[in-house]
């Protein structure tokens, strides 16, 4: 994180798109600056949220530090969905306490003001953070289109490669068949288990193209060494 002498730099220049300074009144704004320097800082820098300082950098100071840290921990990791990364720097300054909240660069953006719901059978739920993923993922047509096969047995047919394993066979027309249930699917790869074996597999999605088993009219993954 930051050493004390760059946040007294930020606490000095004027605000730009790594600063922000609020009053310890500002409360309402707290959960909105976080989270939107969750979603916009870049990688390698870090925003920094001074709370007890005014727009033009004069401290009019905190009256409860431990309060204070107390809130915005439950909004980094209560209120922001998924939980925001933060760190909290207790500063002083002209004989006053201000308080720098530290937010770096998110690899688990986007985060929004309130978590995400989905329906679990009767009732309603928060979504984890796999869920979450999930959620996210599915705009991506072909891992919509698999996902929405989860749970279910799947026919999975491997060309030219064994399934489960990337190095390819000397006979580009081997073909193995299986059935399988999907275990997990995102941009970057798909895991599966094979019923008949119990066995767990997973294949790089650019090796992976869908289609569909009309003899059981069900999902029908085709597997290949090579991207296709």
């Amino acid at each position: 994180m930051l050493p004390d002498q760059e946040i007294e730099v930020r606490l000095n220049n004027l605000e730009d798109s790594l600063t922000e300074r609020k009053t310890e009144g500002d409360r309402k704004d707290f959960l909105k600056t976080i989270c939107g320097f969750a979603n916009s800082v870049p990688e390698g820098q870090i925003g920094i949220l001074l709370i007890g300082v005014k727009d033009d950098g004069t401290i009019q100071g905190i009256k409860g530090p431990e309060s204070l840290q107390k809130t915005i921990r439950e909004i980094c990791e209560d209120k922001c969905y998924p939980k925001v990364t933060y760190q909290t720097r207790l500063m002083r300054k002209e004989n006053t306490n201000y308080l720098a909240v530290l937010i770096p660069f998110s690899k688990g953006k986007p985060h929004f003001s309130g978590p995400a719901y989905v329906r679990k059978g009767s009732e309603t739920g928060v979504v984890s953070n796999e869920m979450f993923e999930e959620l996210i993922y599915s705009r991506t047509s072909k891992v919509s289109e698999i996902l929405k096969w989860r749970d279910k047995i799947i026919t999975v047919e491997a060309i030219g490669k064994m399934l489960g394993n990337t190095k390819p066979l000397g006979d580009p027309r081997y073909m193995e068949s299986a059935d399988c249930l999907i275990i997990e699917c995102n941009p970057n790869f798909i895991r599966l288990k094979i019923t008949s074996s119990d066995k767990y597999v997973s294949e790089p999605m650019p090796n992976i193209q869908t289609a569909f088993d009309e003899k059981k009219y069900r999902l029908k993954l085709i597997v290949t060494p090579n991207p296709v």
